[in-house]
């Protein structure tokens, strides 16, 4: 292929690129994204997470955040824009990893297969969520795995390094960095190396180190570990309906890909050097995030998938005469690209706020976030703190109001087991201690204020001090796909309101 040719190649798929991503750039943040930020904002004024406000993400990626801020401390678009890097240089590796087996025609087809696959719409990808970092570096471990450069020291090193990098993005990695670990393990047994194992784990332990030591210094790693660890084990078992999830989205994959799965059994045809590798980071991939609800979990799994449907391509292509096969490549390669991207074609045009509707819908409160955020802000002062009544942590970053209490998501107040009645007194101690200026009520189903099953320590003590000590001022509400802000509020609108604003008497 001539240098104009690809040069041809490359600047359609950056136009390609481009337009499924420009409308998230400004698209209101959803709520895991509005946690990251305000963390990061904290940091910034010299908090500690885990220790001064409650999450159970790992640090990676509020240290992401933080160097976003850096642009612009109240803009959105700084991490979005962070996050957009990381995926173009994840399709970059997924194109090399495929040039790895199939030559040059794998990396176009990757690159090309790869793009829409990874902005799959029902796997909610346009927010700069952890998945969307974590890919990256993780890709990075699979690509040195399989260009070991003759076992070169440093590549082991950065394998370790880049390994340590994902799992603090979200531990959800691990089964396949074990896995890759394992298969070092016997690549070095198998050479009689066995001693340079020590720079793979040394890279690991070294990075792992870093990205822990304002913990380590600030002697708060025990937050840390209840957080993101214990928290999330019991986070993890109150998934409900782990089957359904599974087949939700399983069936979801059938109905919108359909055309992708003769290429996915094609794949088994006469089998390539890595074919048993590809597929199991595949399944080890699909049976770590199988049972979760949220749809931004599985983007770990397309990267495999999707070198899975090249191979088949390229086992598709080899059918035929070697002189028909470029112009076999543009038609295979452009027919299922439109076959990926035709029932989502409304994304193109949808403005950001649209953008943020359209994937989220109604139920999550995302669009109309920043607008409460703002009425907040005009009767309220920037010491006085607040209090979000439902994990919408969002509103803490638009409002840049502390929140009164630790607990920045009402989740941990209604996890299975004991960890939610110890986290409900923590919440209604502080709540005594701080008194909120604001409290803002959140009626979404999916904010998690308060589950039937759940202790009533916490909304018993919240329903009596709006009773008694807040007064109602205001509502976002909804009338049909029609929203506004009122104040004062009727009365018939409160339950059709998403969000309610409590203002001290």
């Amino acid at each position: 292929m001539l240098k104009s040719e690809k040069f041809f190649l490359f600047l359609i798929f950056l136009v390609f690129f481009f337009l499924l991503n420009w409308n998230s750039f400004l698209a209101p943040f959803e709520r895991d994204e509005g946690e990251y930020a305000y963390v990061a904002w904290l940091m910034s004024k010299g908090k500690i997470p885990y220790r001064d406000v409650f999450s159970q993400k790992p640090p990676m990626i509020f240290y992401s955040y933080f160097f976003s801020q850096l642009i612009s401390k109240d803009a959105v678009w700084p991490p979005r824009i962070l996050a957009v890097i990381f995926s173009f240089f994840s399709l970059i590796l997924v194109g090399l990893i495929a040039k790895k087996n199939w030559q040059e025609r794998g990396f176009w087809i990757a690159l090309f297969l790869f793009l829409p696959m990874s902005m799959f719409p029902v796997l909610t990808p346009f927010a700069a969520n952890t998945e969307k970092f974590m890919i990256l570096p993780l890709l990075l471990v699979v690509y040195f795995y399989i260009n070991p450069f003759k076992n070169h020291l440093l590549v082991l090193f950065l394998t370790g390094a880049f390994s340590s990098t994902a799992f603090f993005y979200k531990p959800i990695c691990f089964p396949i960095l074990f896995f890759i670990f394992f298969l070092w393990f016997l690549r070095l047994k198998k050479e009689k190396k066995i001693f340079r194992l020590f720079y793979l784990f040394l890279g690991f332990f070294l990075s792992s180190f870093l990205i822990l030591l304002p913990f380590l210094l600030t002697k708060t790693l025990s937050y840390f570990w209840e957080c993101v660890f214990v928290f999330n084990f019991y986070y993890v078992k109150s998934f409900v309906n782990p089957i359904d999830n599974f087949f939700y989205y399983l069936s979801s994959f059938f109905t919108y890909w359909w055309i992708l799965m003769p290429f996915f059994i094609l794949f088994f045809y006469q089998p390539i050097k890595f074919f048993w590798f590809y597929l199991l980071l595949f399944f080890i991939s699909l049976i770590t995030v199988f049972s979760s609800p949220m749809g931004h979990y599985y983007l770990q799994v397309i990267p495999f998938f999707a070198l899975i449907i090249v191979g088949g391509v390229i086992r598709f292509l080899d059918f035929f005469k070697k002189e028909w096969r470029v112009e076999l490549i543009i038609l295979t390669v452009f027919v299922l690209v439109i076959f990926m991207i035709w029932p989502f074609k409304i994304q193109f045009y949808l403005t950001p706020q649209q953008l943020v509707t359209w994937v989220y819908g109604r139920v999550n409160p995302f669009f109309e976030a920043p607008i409460v955020a703002q009425k907040v802000k005009e009767i309220t002062n920037p010491n006085d703190k607040i209090f979000v009544a439902g994990s919408e942590q969002e509103i803490y970053f638009y409002t840049k109001r502390e929140s009164a209490i630790r607990l920045i998501l009402t989740y941990p107040l209604n996890v299975k087991g004991y960890l939610s009645t110890k986290y409900q007194k923590e919440a209604v101690d502080e709540l005594r201690k701080n008194k909120p200026k604001v409290i803002l009520v959140v009626q979404g189903p999916y904010s998690g204020l308060w589950y039937k099953n759940s202790p009533k320590i916490f909304i018993n003590y919240l329903d009596s001090i709006l009773k008694k000590e807040y007064q109602l001022v205001g509502g976002y509400v909804w009338d049909g796909d029609e929203g506004s802000w009122q104040a004062p509020i009727k009365k018939e609108a409160v339950e059709k309101s998403s969000f309610l604003v409590f203002k001290k008497i």
